[in-house]
C-alpha cells in the first residue's frame, strides 16, 4: 500500500481512487458521492487532529460481492 500525508492534495486523491473504484465497480451515482464524501470528511478529521504531517494507507478492493476498504496510520 501506499502511503500518503494528511495533506489536502493527498486526501483529494485518495478520495478520487475511491470514486473511481467504485464507478468501475458500477456503483450508483449517489452511494458514489456519499462514499467519497464519507472518506473526505474522516480524512479532514485526521488531519485535524494530527496535523499534515500525519500519514495513511489506504486499499480499495472488491470482496465477496461487496467492496472493502482499509486504512491504516
Amino acid at each position: 500500500m501506499q502511503d500518503y500525508n494528511l495533506t489536502n492534495h493527498d486526501i483529494d486523491v485518495a478520495c478520487h481512487q475511491v470514486e473511481t473504484f467504485c464507478e468501475r465497480a458500477n456503483g450508483e451515482k449517489r452511494d458514489i458521492l456519499r462514499t467519497r464524501l464519507a472518506v473526505e470528511e474522516i480524512l479532514l478529521n485526521y488531519q485535524n487532529a494530527f496535523g499534515t504531517k500525519g500519514t495513511f494507507q489506504f486499499q480499495c478492493r472488491k470482496g465477496i460481492n461487496r467492496l472493502c476498504s482499509s486504512k491504516t496510520e
